[in-house]
């Protein structure tokens, strides 16, 4: 499984992989560094991202300074 490394998309995404887990599915988890420990602690194994691929939520305006001036951010 994967997702992008926002809370909003990482929670939702770490429900179905417990659901899945508790039916007996291995389950690899794929996304930043940031947030390995809250998959691995439901026993996915993890896989983080590197390079540019690898930033959280609380880096988006850091990362993408442009983001601020559009519209709805």
């Amino acid at each position: 499984m994967c997702c992008t490394p926002v809370y909003g998309h990482l929670f939702p995404v770490r429900a179905i992989a417990k659901l899945f887990i508790a039916r007996g599915y291995d389950i690899t988890f794929v996304s930043g560094t940031h947030h390995w420990k809250e998959f691995e602690e439901i026993g996915c194994t993890y896989v983080p991202l590197e390079g540019y691929a690898d930033w959280w939520g609380g880096e988006l305006n850091e990362g993408w300074p442009g983001r601020t001036k559009l519209a709805g951010t």
